[in-house]
This record gives C-alpha cells, sequence and structure tokens, in this order.
C-alpha cells in the first residue's frame, strides 16, 4: 500500500474537520430550542392585590414561547414563584424561574378592594331618587309640595351618596352594580354672590370629613346653613368610555340632622326614656333596647333627613309596641278601632 502523500494528508484532515463541524451543527439544531417569551395564561394569576394581602399563585400557569415558535404551558408546580412585599402600594416585581432562567411579572398593589376596578359608568342612586322624586307627577298626591327644595344633607352623620357602578375587575370581567369604588371628590363653597369656591387644607377639614373609598361626606357643625357643590369621579375611571359617564356633580345644603338611610335609624327620633305607654311596661327597654341592638345608642338629633325609599315592617319596631290580647286596655282599645286589632 502506498503512504499518503503530504497533500493527502492535509485533505483528508480537512475532510475529518468538515464532517465533525456538521455533526455539532446538527446535535446543536436537534438540541431543545430555546425561550423566546413568558406569558400568564389569562385567569390563571391576579396581577392586582390588595395592600397587606398574600398574592395567590396556586393557580398561575405560564405559557412559553420558544424561538421555534412552539409553545408550552408550565403550571405552578413546576416554577419556581418568588414573594413579593405588599405592606406598601406600587408596582411589585414578582418573579418566576424556569430551567434556571428567571422571568419577572409585574404586580400591582392597591390600598383598598375599591382600587381593583377599573370605572366605566358611575352614577347616584340618591340623585337619580331625587330628581325623580321631584318632578312633577301623574298622581298629584304623590307629588312633592315643593318641587324646588335642595338635596338637604344633616351634620350628625356621614352622608351616602349611594353609588352604582359598572365597569371591569382584575381579570378584565365585566362587572355591575357596583356600591363601593374608589372616588375622587372635590368640594366647592358657595360664597354671598352664588359662586363656588374649592375648598382645600384646613378650609375643607373645617366643613366635611371625606372618605374617598365609600364616597361619603361627614359635614361638621362650621357647614349649617351653607351650600356646597360636590363634585365626583371615579379615580380608576377606564380610558375606552367618555370621562363624563364616570362622574357627577350635586349641590348640598346642610342643615343640623341625621340622614336616614333605613328603617331601623328611624329611631334615633325617639329622645324620650319611655318605661310605659298607654299603662302598658316595656319590660325591654322599648327603644332603648331597639338602638342598642342596631348600633344606635347614644344619638340625639333635632331632625331626620330621608335619604333612601324606606318600607317599615313589623321588624322595624320593638314588639313592645304592639297591642296584644294580654295587654291592659286592649279591649278597650278594640272596640274603638274600626278594624278589629289582630296579634302580631
Amino acid at each position: 500500500m502506498k503512504s499518503l502523500t503530504k497533500t493527502s494528508k492535509i485533505l483528508l484532515c480537512l475532510m475529518l474537520g468538515l464532517t465533525l463541524m456538521a455533526t455539532c451543527l446538527v446535535l446543536t439544531a436537534c438540541g431543545e430550542p430555546k425561550i423566546k417569551s413568558m406569558d400568564v395564561k389569562s385567569g390563571t394569576l391576579t396581577t392586582t392585590v390588595v395592600q397587606n394581602e398574600t398574592l395567590d399563585t396556586s393557580n398561575l400557569v405560564v405559557i412559553f414561547t420558544y424561538d421555534d415558535n412552539s409553545t408550552k404551558e408550565v403550571a405552578a408546580a413546576d416554577l419556581e414563584i418568588g414573594t413579593i412585599d405588599t405592606s406598601t402600594a406600587g408596582n411589585k416585581n414578582l418573579s418566576i424561574v424556569y430551567n434556571d432562567e428567571t422571568f419577572t411579572i409585574v404586580i400591582k398593589v392597591v390600598p383598598s378592594i375599591s382600587d381593583t376596578f377599573m370605572v366605566a359608568s358611575l352614577t347616584s342612586q340618591l340623585l337619580t331618587d331625587f330628581n325623580s322624586n321631584k318632578s312633577a307627577q301623574v298622581n298629584k298626591q304623590e307629588e312633592f309640595y315643593d318641587l324646588t327644595q335642595p338635596i338637604y344633607v344633616g351634620d350628625d352623620n356621614a352622608f351616602n351618596f349611594r353609588i352604582v357602578a359598572s365597569g371591569t375587575d382584575v381579570n378584565g370581567e365585566p362587572v355591575a352594580n357596583l356600591s363601593q369604588v374608589r372616588t375622587e371628590i372635590t368640594v366647592e363653597l358657595e360664597g354671598q354672590d352664588g359662586t363656588f369656591s374649592a375648598l382645600t387644607g384646613t378650609e375643607l377639614e373645617a366643613m366635611v370629613a371625606i372618605d374617598t373609598d365609600k364616597t361619603t361626606l361627614n359635614f361638621t357643625e362650621a357647614a349649617i346653613g351653607k351650600n356646597f357643590k360636590i363634585t365626583v369621579k371615579a379615580a380608576n375611571p377606564d380610558p375606552e368610555y367618555d370621562a363624563d359617564d364616570t362622574m357627577f356633580v350635586a349641590v348640598l345644603n346642610v342643615i343640623d340632622g341625621y340622614n336616614v338611610y333605613n328603617a331601623a335609624e328611624l329611631s334615633v327620633f325617639d329622645n324620650v326614656s319611655r318605661t310605659q305607654l298607654g299603662g302598658n311596661s316595656f319590660p325591654n327597654g322599648g327603644w332603648a333596647a331597639f338602638k342598642e341592638a342596631h348600633g344606635l345608642t347614644g344619638i340625639t338629633t333635632n331632625a331626620i333627613i330621608l335619604q333612601n325609599d324606606i318600607s317599615i315592617t313589623k321588624n322595624d319596631v320593638p314588639a313592645e309596641y304592639f297591642w296584644k290580647t294580654t295587654d291592659a286596655n286592649y279591649s278597650t282599645i278594640n272596640a274603638l278601632t274600626t278594624k278589629n286589632l289582630k296579634e302580631v
């Protein structure tokens, strides 16, 4: 056998080198593709959490997209998921590790549950009812005597606009009939010339305490007899909707009184501690016990302002105030009525 010439040896080495390089390229191409991007599967993670609450990642599913455009879903059990500090509001970074690669998801920590909604519409049921009631009625017996009366607000407790809102939740799902969303409230005081000027700082604090989570205003005695223009706007309006749909304006006249929203609160107008009435004794304290049961003790007022349509049932009056067949003078009272009394 003839020995290889130097030229033949060089050619052989080149051929072997090319073969090995091709093999390496083939092996590289046949390996697992690299992750190109990561997305959270819709509905598996809430990216907005209320302050001081724990972020639930147990249902998290991540969709990985590779450089060959293939995808893979990976559940929480197969991921290394970090934690976030929810003691303060703001955007927090949640780390996710998979196959030694780290990814980051932004979690928004908000001050209250009211901040978790994007608001598409915001109205006041109280304003709606008020405008409807003070308009001309077909049945004149149901019509307000003075259709020009303003909205009266008491200073003894918080005034509630009874808001009604709709929008979307943190998962983008539509929600309706929300009674609480965070709002921004502007208060203007009417001057002697009839124009309104915005109140801020100590001037505002002297007149009213504002709760933007509940959309309530608790006026002070200094506000009695004055008119205020109140502008309420959704703090998290949906930008896809008209701004006018997420706000309302009302003019309020403050008086010395208590704002009543339900039948039980009507009891605050009883300022007499009675133990007997018409020969009947009240072993349970009558209104006193009723007020205590409804958290209304210690409230005295000069007037009540009805801020809601209220229906009164027998459960809204202490049982001692109903006549029973065993009560003293029952027969006398029953004989004087046009209809026979019925025991409750």
